[in-house]
């Protein structure tokens, strides 16, 4: 199993420079609505269903050359709510 900041490669991880094709067929493979975008085992990004239905359905991309890194949501902010 892969890892990745510390967190499990099973979480279905993407590349960026995947088809969106790719990504939705995870996501349905895995049940989830998103993936985490990782490159070179680094955490890029986040994209979900509604980027790739908003983002490239929308506006009739074609879902076998688009690219992963071309609708995907590229800066997340975390926060540690746990008060510690």
């Amino acid at each position: 199993m892969e890892h990745w900041n510390g967190i499990p490669g099973d979480l279905g991880q993407i590349d960026p420079e995947a088809t969106l094709r790719d990504a939705a067929r995870r996501m349905r493979t895995l049940d989830v609505a998103a993936l985490p975008v990782c490159e070179n085992d680094e955490f890029v990004g986040v994209v979900t269903a509604e980027d790739i239905a908003f983002r490239a359905v929308a506006d009739g991309c074609d879902p076998n050359g688009t690219r992963v890194r071309d609708v995907m949501t590229w800066q997340m902010f975390f926060f540690d709510t746990s008060g510690g």
